[in-house]
């Protein structure tokens, strides 16, 4: 998963010299999911962000995007927060509706709409989680991958699969 966020990040044309990449992944963190899909939702949610933050006269085109994983139970959710304006209130009732939901003049609010469906294709769901001044959070939930089977030789742990 830590590679694929930096290739997202790559595309969505995050830089050390202006919204940078903030990449906490693990590099053995791993999940269960189409790899070009993935990457297009984390795409979408990254240059969202970063169109924000530019778009932000006192941010002076600099700002940070997020990534982070982690395993709930059996649920894998990554965290993608900017520390951008937020969004404002005009795009929150129509967050993920296609052409109704840009926070953006100009924007036709497919971004959103697209990395929901895709994650909805994978039996998960893309979420705003916070919204403010401090900037916006999305959190990717997907189906858990399943525990890798025990060693051969070796006597599963309570909670492990045998």
């Amino acid at each position: 998963l830590k590679a694929a966020v930096e290739a997202a990040g790559e595309d969505a044309r995050l830089s050390p010299g202006g919204v940078r990449l903030r990449n906490s992944v693990k590099a053995g963190d791993r999940l269960m999911a189409d790899p070009d899909q993935l990457h297009r939702i984390l795409v979408n949610l990254m240059k969202n962000a970063r169109q924000a933050i530019q778009g932000s006269p006192e941010r002076d085109g600099r700002g940070a995007v997020r990534v982070a994983f982690e395993r709930r139970g059996e649920t894998d959710i990554i965290t993608v927060a900017d520390d951008g304006p937020g969004l404002p209130a005009r795009a929150l009732s129509n967050l993920f509706q296609p052409f109704a939901g840009s926070g953006r003049p100009g924007g036709a609010g497919l971004g959103l709409a697209i990395a929901r469906e895709l994650a909805q294709a994978h039996g998960g769901d893309l979420a705003l989680v916070a919204n403010g001044a401090a900037g916006a959070v999305f959190e990717v939930t997907l189906p858990g991958a399943p525990s890798p089977p025990a060693a051969p030789g070796r006597k599963a742990r309570a909670g492990e699969e045998a």
